[in-house]
């Protein structure tokens, strides 16, 4: 099925090419090795964590990155965090999301 599903998608992209079933397993194969040999280890989380936990609140991201290799995650996140702002501002709900101390928000 997922195979299929990326035929597909390749297709509507144009990219005839990748949908021989070959070079659609062979992507995957190197997309997850890449994955497997770059997997966070228990103590990058743990760091991760600690940096979150010590980040003052309102400041902290709503995601991080937890391996040694940036293999484009950091630039992804920035994207995302600048288009959720955009959309939050567009729909007017960027005050109503922001960052509130709990005792404030307990009589909100």
């Amino acid at each position: 099925m997922r195979d299929k599903a990326l035929s597909y998608l390749v297709d509507f992209e144009g990219r005839r090419s990748f949908r021989k079933p070959q070079v659609v397993n062979r992507i995957s194969g190197k997309v997850n090795g890449m994955l497997t040999a770059t997997s966070g280890n228990p103590r990058e989380v743990a760091d991760v964590v600690l940096r979150v936990v010590e980040t003052p609140a309102g400041q902290r991201k709503l995601r991080y990155r937890v391996s040694p290799a940036n293999l484009g995650v950091d630039e992804i996140n920035d994207v995302c965090e600048h288009a959720q702002a955009r959309l939050f501002e567009a729909f007017g709900i960027t005050a109503d999301t922001a960052f509130v101390r709990s005792s404030t928000a307990a009589t909100n």
